[in-house]
């Protein structure tokens, strides 16, 4: 049995739940500690008492730690988040003598395969990789794709999507997109379409939504000067993006995912 822990508060919630949901579908003998970041997200877990799940209350997690608590003053939400990484899977060794190997994933991880391959040392970088599709499995030069870590997804304008692949000279292609990015998509678009009628006070209702450009549907439009000419600098970063292929279009168009997937 593989034992995992990761952390994520309710912001993250949706992601949490797509990399626990691919763990179950690729994994089939695990444990998984979450640490919740904050008591919503500790509220909703509960409810949903899902199977080989181990939840860890903030509060009990900090306790007794003066160290961390000492640092949680001096940092800010996201620092302390960060601080908590390496705290978390030593909380759990120290709690659970069972567990004898514990292996951190970050809540936006999305398996693929079987995790087996991990643990035998496969790296890989999708940079400078040949990425194709045979019989159903995205293959890694040829090796089947375990996990792929998305941090740098977000949603950067209605169905505009930047994939976070610029930073490593990657342009995302066909298969990167449909094989890769599209199960992952729905994934998150099932999730929050589930959860989000249970809990909407407490569920983002865009988990991928960028805190950096708005959404048409939200913008608060300004036809001063100065504001006509942020809408038309904000209109060439996207059509930018999207012409050099560093953002993809959700829709039926050229090297996009297709209409299978369509978040929200």
């Amino acid at each position: 049995m593989y034992s995992f822990c990761t952390y994520f508060d309710y912001r993250y919630i949706i992601r949490g739940l797509a990399l626990y949901q691919s763990l179950r579908q690729h994994c089939s003998s695990f444990q998984l500690w979450v640490l919740c970041m904050d008591s919503n997200c500790y509220a909703v877990l509960s409810e949903l008492r899902l199977p080989n799940v181990h939840l860890i209350a903030l509060e009990e997690f900090e306790k007794g730690d003066e160290r961390l608590l000492e640092a949680k003053k001096t940092r800010s939400l996201i620092e302390y988040y960060f601080t908590c990484s390496p705290s978390l899977p030593l909380y759990v060794l120290d709690n659970n003598p069972a567990v004898d190997l514990i292996t951190y994933l970050d809540a936006d991880l999305f398996f693929f395969a079987d995790p087996k391959p991990i643990f035998d040392e496969i790296a890989w970088n999708i940079a400078g990789y040949n990425i194709s599709s045979k019989q159903n499995s995205v293959r890694v030069d040829d090796d089947p794709l375990i996990f792929f870590h998305f941090h740098g997804l977000k949603r950067v304008h209605d169905r505009l999507y930047d994939p976070g692949l610029s930073d490593y000279n990657v342009k995302p292609t066909k298969i990167i997109l449909k094989k890769i990015f599209a199960p992952y998509m729905a994934a998150i678009s099932n999730i929050n379409r589930d959860l989000l009628p249970v809990v909407p006070e407490i569920i983002p209702a865009d988990p991928l939504r960028s805190q950096t450009i708005e959404s048409s549907s939200s913008r608060k439009y300004d036809f001063t000067l100065s504001g006509i000419a942020r809408g038309l600098s904000r209109r060439f970063r996207m059509y930018h993006g999207l012409f050099s292929r560093r953002y993809f279009y959700d829709g039926e168009q050229a090297y996009l995912i297709g209409p299978a997937t369509h978040l929200l």
